[in-house]
């Protein structure tokens, strides 16, 4: 971010709007490659007062809320113009891991222990209102900060912290990352995980109280915890309470939200250990004191990225992201993106990772993602870098799920501005027993004669007896 030209209009025409959805505080938009916020005329005094009050100078020192400043910029129509931080790439809450889940959720309620100090609290919390530098976990909604009146202890996010990620991480920490995950996908009052979802899935027996009365006690149930215990609010509630037009939603007035109770009861859910396919594939490379013994063929790739210049890389099937944090140590890298179908396999790289900005952990089918289609950007789009970066899986895409080499490459493609690195495995399958069996067609000449259709080439190098280095260039119109 930076202050030049502060004061300079901003033209109407010039400013790209986004998003879903547009609060009561304003609206997002990009101009010249940087990321701003609209403040409608009714907002800007809060706001102006908001980043007065030094809260947002606290989170943004302990890392908590992104990077922003109000600027001097003019904008038609609007009381303000605030500059945010622009963090890429972005991944969406069905795509973190479940230490990146817990940790998301924990900085949620860090960040409103600190703003209830200042007299705010957030008014939402979802998953999609936290976005990942990296290995880090920041708050981006400045229009959910509200104020709270002196001694206020209640949250009216506290529903919606439970869907989005108490309930998600004790569904994970059971050993069942399919639902966890498929919970994530919904950021909207009527498509996140309700109370009589989580319910049902975890004591079927419940069943028996019928759909007409079970959403209603579940509620309370779930609210129940976080109730006050103090007979002085409790009186005062009872002879203010209206009970002719009495609505469940009111008693969120009774609640006594602790954040940092809360938190201890989130630090608490841990994960069952459970095997996945490719979880432990790289665990070879992890010696003694978490040292790491790379091999040849990964110095070889990072040298090979050094001397394209590149600034952004994204390794697709990245398991626990050896390579990728040798490529995080390049000089002059930006960011290096590693992606993997499998959750173990990213959980391992995101808690190996440490708290860096350089390295973007996400679990991802680049071939098959998940997505929620809610507008949100392609993962091709997300996580598009200069380089591209995918070993030793696609024999596994072309003999175990045969799909067409056409159709892989084209998906390689998407994902790159300059450069495709990718590994063809001449034996297959082969597990180095028995003997090699592999289809009369898949031979390297027929790889090759793909791969130089797809891309200008650029190298070809045998690295090991069954690992074929190709690399390539995108054409120039197909960017």
């Amino acid at each position: 971010m930076t202050a030049e030209a502060d004061g300079e209009r901003i033209e109407r025409g010039e400013a790209r709007f986004h998003g879903l959805t547009v609060d009561a505080v304003g609206r997002l938009f990009t101009w010249r490659g940087r990321l701003f916020r609209a403040i409608n005329p009714a907002a800007a005094r809060g706001v102006r007062e908001l980043f007065a009050c030094g809260l947002l100078d606290e989170l943004m020192r302990e890392r908590l809320f992104v990077r922003s400043r109000v600027t001097g910029y003019r904008l038609e129509g609007c009381g303000l113009v605030v500059e945010h931080q622009r963090i890429a790439p972005l991944v969406y809450p069905f795509e973190w891991s479940f230490s990146m889940l817990k940790d998301a959720a924990l900085a949620v309620l860090a960040l409103n222990t600190i703003a209830r100090r200042y007299g705010y609290r957030t008014a939402d919390c979802h998953g999609f209102n936290v976005c990942f530098d990296g290995t880090i976990p920041l708050f981006v909604d400045l229009g959910s900060f509200e104020q709270a009146g002196e001694g206020e202890t209640a949250w009216s996010a506290y529903e919606e912290f439970l869907a989005s990620y108490e309930y998600p991480l004790r569904i994970w920490s059971g050993g069942n990352a399919y639902f966890a995950r498929r919970a994530l996908l919904g950021c909207g009052l009527d498509d996140r995980m309700t109370h009589a979802s989580y319910f049902l899935y975890k004591l079927p027996w419940l069943r028996w109280l019928g759909q007409r009365h079970l959403a209603f006690v579940l509620r309370c149930l779930a609210n129940a915890a976080v109730l006050t215990r103090d007979p002085r609010r409790i009186a005062a509630f009872l002879r203010q309470a209206d009970w002719r037009s009495l609505r469940l939603r009111d008693l969120a007035r009774l609640q006594a939200v602790d954040f940092e109770a809360l938190a201890k009861r989130v630090r608490r859910i841990r994960p069952k250990a459970y095997a996945t396919a490719w979880g432990g594939y790289q665990a070879a490379y992890r010696g003694a004191g978490g040292t790491r013994q790379l091999p040849g063929r990964f110095e070889r790739v990072a040298g090979l990225l050094e001397s394209f210049g590149v600034k952004t890389v994204v390794e697709l099937a990245g398991n626990q992201g050896a390579l990728s944090r040798r490529i995080a140590r390049i000089p002059g890298l930006e960011k290096v993106a590693c992606t993997d179908a499998d959750e173990n396999a990213v959980d391992r790289l995101y808690l190996d990772a440490g708290r860096t900005a350089r390295i973007v952990p996400a679990v991802l089918d680049f071939m098959f993602p998940m997505t929620n289609y809610a507008g949100n950007a392609p993962p091709s789009e997300r996580f598009r870098a200069d380089a591209v970066v995918a070993l030793a899986v696609t024999h596994h895409l072309l003999l175990g799920q045969r799909l067409s080499l056409e159709h892989v490459l084209a998906t390689l493609r998407a994902f790159a501005n300059r450069y495709v690195l990718v590994e063809f495995m001449p034996l297959g399958l082969h597990d180095g027993k028995g003997p090699v069996e592999v289809p009369s067609w898949y031979t390297i000449g027929w790889f090759r004669r793909a791969f130089e259709t797809a891309f200008e080439p650029v190298l070809e190098d045998s690295l090991e007896e069954n690992r074929v280095l190709f690399v390539g260039k995108v054409r120039k119109g197909r960017e």
